[in-house]
Order: C-alpha cells, then structure tokens, then sequence
C-alpha cells in the first residue's frame, strides 16, 4: 500500500514538473479571467468566487464519461464497430496495453482504442482513457508499427499529457469566452456612443495587436512543452519494448513527409518535433541497450 502510494506521489510530481508551463499558463488564464470579470461587474470577490465555479464546472465536465464523450464526437472519433474492426486492431492493442500494464502498474485500467475514419496517417491520445488511430494508418502501417504508434499514445495517457492539455483548454475558452463578450461590448459602445474617434482606433488598435501577440506566445510555450512530452512519450514506447516499432514507422511517416518551407514562427509553434529528431534519439536508445547487452 505505501508502495502504491509512493509510486502515485512520484507520477504526480513528475507530471507538475513536465507540464508547469501547462499550469503556469492556467493560473494566468484564471487571473485575468478573474480581473476582466472584476472590471466588468466591479465586484472582485465575486468574480473570484464566479471564476473558480466556472472552472471546476468546467474541469468536472471534461474529466467526466460525457466530457469524454464529448471530446471524441469533436474529434471525429468512433469506437471500434464492425468484426473486422475488433478482430484486426484489439489483439495489437492489447498485447502493448498488457505490457504497459506489466511495467506501469499503476497505468490505468481503462484505456479505449478506437478509430477515425480518415485516410491521412495518424494516432493521438485524447482526454483521460481514449486512444485513436486513423483508417489510414491502420491500412498503410504493419501490425508491428501500430503497436509502436499505440505504444507511444499510451505514454501520453500514463504521463498526464492529455490531462495537462485539457487543464489549459479549459481556461483558454473561459477566457476566450470573455474575450468575447468584450468584443461585443466595444460595439456597442461603438454602434450606440458613437466613439469611432481616432482615439478610439488607436485603442482598439493597442488591444488588438496586444491579442494577436499574446496568443502567439501562449502557442509557442505551449508547443516547446508539447514537442517535450512527444520525447518523453517516445522513451516510453522504449521502455515497454516497442522503441524499434515506433522507430519503424517514424521512418515510414519521414518518407511521406514533404519538404517543411515553414516560416520560423510556424516551426515553433509545431506541437511535434522534427520527426529525424525523434528517430535519432530512439536509435540512441536502442544502440545504448545492444551496447550494455554485448558488454
């Protein structure tokens, strides 16, 4: 029992030290949420109080069986349907599932594969226990690539990734739904105040520009954070024994990848790295073991 619980202490604070930049920006949400309501009602204890209910509401919602529900019918995902389907993809899933269980006990007990029906080749995880592939990587990769594909979504579960990306969508669209209404009140002091004044464009102008760059530094941190758990998502396939798998079909997703002409903004703002990168440091992995093993 206190074993168990150790164990549950030590995956907690390594998720708050690999996800701070998640929580960091969660806690700013929160405040300025919190202020613009102030500002707006000019009550700030009660906006406190109206900030921290719509958040756990919020959070309550998503962590939920509906909220889980609600994520995958966002994202085009179905569970897995025909006999075909089961016969082909849950044999695959479960022997990389067991094997993560075998060496992460405390893993969850409830993860479910299931399948978007798009050509393109992908596989993400999503929420607190759904794994998707597309159609088109289950046709175009091996049995033993998409259990390296899977390998690596099932680090992303056991790491909290999901978890810390829901943690900041949650506080993104409360403070996008102010956002919002702030919109609509400008117009209207625009429509019926008639302040359309060179003063009043330069201010809009100010908060504009203050948007559009703060919503670029939000996507470049958050990206930096993101291409780091896609690493740390990788070693974990290692670990499990599918390092050679994922690295089979990074190889086969490097071949059909075009050239990246990408400014340098958009490359920071990519929310994986560059898929060489991530081959190279499996092979890393890989030789480093063969290594110790001829020793």
């Amino acid at each position: 029992m206190k074993e168990t619980v150790k164990k549950y202490a030590i995956h907690i604070l390594k998720f708050l030290m690999h996800n701070f930049v998640y929580i960091i920006w969660f806690i700013f949400y929160f405040i300025m949420t919190r202020d613009i309501l102030a500002l707006m009602i000019s009550d700030k204890e009660g906006c406190t109080a109206m900030t921290v209910y719509g958040y756990l509401i919020s959070a309550v919602l998503l962590l939920s069986p509906l909220g889980e529900h609600i994520l995958r019918f966002a994202n085009g995902i179905r569970r897995l349907e025909t006999e075909k389907e089961k016969d082909y993809l849950l044999p695959i899933f479960d022997d990389v599932y067991e094997e993560a269980k075998k060496q992460y006990p405390i893993l969850s007990k409830k993860i479910e594969l299931c399948i978007i029906d798009a050509m393109h080749i992908n596989a993400f995880a999503l929420g607190r226990k759904t794994i998707a592939v597309t159609k088109g990587a289950v046709e175009s990769l091996s049995e033993e690539e998409l259990k390296g594909f899977i390998a690596h979504e099932i680090g992303h579960i056991f790491n909290g990734d999901t978890k810390a990306v829901m943690i900041v969508t949650i506080g993104n669209g409360i403070f996008s739904l102010i956002t919002i209404a702030l919109q609509k009140i400008s117009y209207l002091i625009e429509n019926f105040l008639y302040a359309r004044g060179f003063l009043w464009w330069i201010i809009k102008t100010i908060l504009y520009l203050c948007y559009i760059y703060f919503t670029s530094l939000v996507k470049i941190t958050l990206a930096i954070n993101s291409r780091t758990n896609e690493y740390r998502a990788d070693k974990f396939a290692y670990t499990i024994g599918y390092g050679n798998n994922l690295k089979n079909s990074l190889y086969l997703l490097q071949g059909m990848c075009i050239s990246d002409k990408a400014t340098l903004v958009e490359r920071l703002k990519h929310s994986h790295p560059n898929i060489a990168r991530r081959i190279g440091r499996l092979e890393k992995f890989i030789n480093e073991e063969l290594e110790s093993e001829t020793t």
